[in-house]
């Protein structure tokens, strides 16, 4: 989604629905006139600000919760790949459980789930 006052997206992987209450009509209108959606993903997630969380899935928390995110060796904690305002954790791909839980959370359930 779109950080307010802000020019970059939230990596949080989650269809907006206020910004795109009809995807699923567009998606079809694309389609039906012969143009693919493509869809883009990275193993990026940022922490969305509690104020923002209400009524969305938190994908950061379900990551962070399950010990998908590369931590820092010194500190043991979520390496922060984000700024100081907005944190961001990394999946760790080598890890085969987080591997699994992000093709099926966020590629099947979350992006082609939603498409």
């Amino acid at each position: 989604g779109i950080k307010p006052k802000a020019n970059r997206m939230w990596y949080n992987w989650v269809l907006e629905r206020e910004l795109y209450p009809n995807w699923k009509h567009l998606v079809d209108d694309l389609e039906n006139s012969g143009i693919n959606v493509g869809l883009y993903v990275n193993p990026c997630i940022d922490e969305i600000p509690p104020h923002l969380r209400s009524g969305r899935r938190y994908i950061f928390g379900e990551a962070e919760d399950n010990g998908y995110f590369i931590k820092d060796p010194n500190t043991k904690q979520v390496y922060n790949f984000g700024t100081e305002s907005a944190h961001c954790g990394v999946v760790d791909m080598t890890n085969q459980d987080a591997v699994n839980w992000f093709k099926e959370t966020i590629i099947q359930n979350e992006m082609l789930g939603r498409a």
